[in-house]
């Protein structure tokens, strides 16, 4: 095998590692950590609650799910909350919910919340985008 499609090679390696390992950090001490969240159901709809699948290290301080849906670039629904709670989509009030639904495009977050000095700061891990309707 020539240099050429060795590097090549590595180069497809890398990315699919990448690809595969969502949300994968360094941590300080270089060693590898990985963050992942998933949605667990399909086709969530407004009003439906839905559930994160989340891995993280045992050391991560207050790991949270912070879940964001937005139409037209308009924030219309959010919540933050435990990584082992469910999330009722557009919540019982929301500018989603009094304008009748139709599809959000959503993020959740796994996330670290910390609290210094009267400031709340959120540290983002990992990321799933989804749609809901």
């Amino acid at each position: 095998m020539s240099l050429r499609r060795f590097a090549a090679l590595l180069l497809l390696v890398a990315g699919l590692a990448l690809t595969l390992v969502p949300g994968t950090a360094a941590a300080s001490n270089t060693k590898n950590v990985t963050y992942t969240i998933a949605l667990s159901e399909a086709d969530p709809t407004i009003g439906e609650t839905v559930w994160f699948t989340t891995a993280y290290p045992s050391s991560m301080k207050n790991p949270s799910i912070e879940v964001s849906c937005y139409q037209s670039g308009v924030l219309v629904w959010g919540e933050i909350g435990s990584t082992t709670q469910g999330y009722l989509l557009g919540g019982d009030w929301s500018p989603w919910v009094a304008d009748g639904g139709g599809t959000a495009s959503c993020t959740a977050e796994l996330v670290s919340v910390s609290f210094a000095k009267r400031t709340e700061t959120i540290t983002a891990y990992a990321t799933a985008d989804f749609l809901a309707t």
